[in-house]
């Protein structure tokens, strides 16, 4: 991904059209190169199963509908969630109703994570200095000792 701004380089023997117009045909190009990794990855068209064109071409089509479909049906279910999570929901989801699939993909999580724990040592520092000092020091001597981290 580009940061805004940033300045990327290419090399082209291409000296008829700006650098503007080569710089968008790259994005474009790259565009499609995602889409069809993600195709590959998500949809499983790593491997062809017919050698001819029209099998090769009747995949690819395949794909590519099963594509639209996924993104007309993440937007009938009205979700932000990306392509991907409207394929899971749908793979688990394929023979219900079209309903029952909104109101799970749209259902608000049964958990919710606080995110990665951050350890503040300074003050675990603190609470055990303050221990210490208090005389409170039998538990250094435990075999049994399950620190809890704050």
């Amino acid at each position: 991904r580009e940061n805004p701004g940033s300045t990327v380089k290419l090399i082209t023997n291409d000296f008829k059209h700006s650098a503007v117009l080569i710089s968008r045909y790259y994005r474009d190009r790259w565009q499609i190169e995602i889409f069809f990794k993600w195709i590959k990855q998500h949809l499983h068209v790593k491997v062809f199963y017919g050698h001819s064109e029209n099998a090769v071409k009747s995949q690819i089509f395949t794909a590519l509908i099963s594509f639209v479909l996924l993104t007309l049906l993440k937007r009938e279910a009205n979700t932000d969630k990306s392509l991907f999570k409207v394929l899971k929901y749908f793979r688990a989801c394929k023979f219900e109703s079209l309903k029952a699939f909104i109101r799970k993909i749209n259902r608000p999580p049964s958990r919710t994570s606080k995110g990665r724990r951050v350890i503040d040592y300074e003050k675990i520092y603190q609470l055990t200095e303050r221990q210490v000092m208090a005389g409170e020091t039998e538990f250094l001597y435990s075999t049994e000792l399950n620190p809890v981290i704050l």
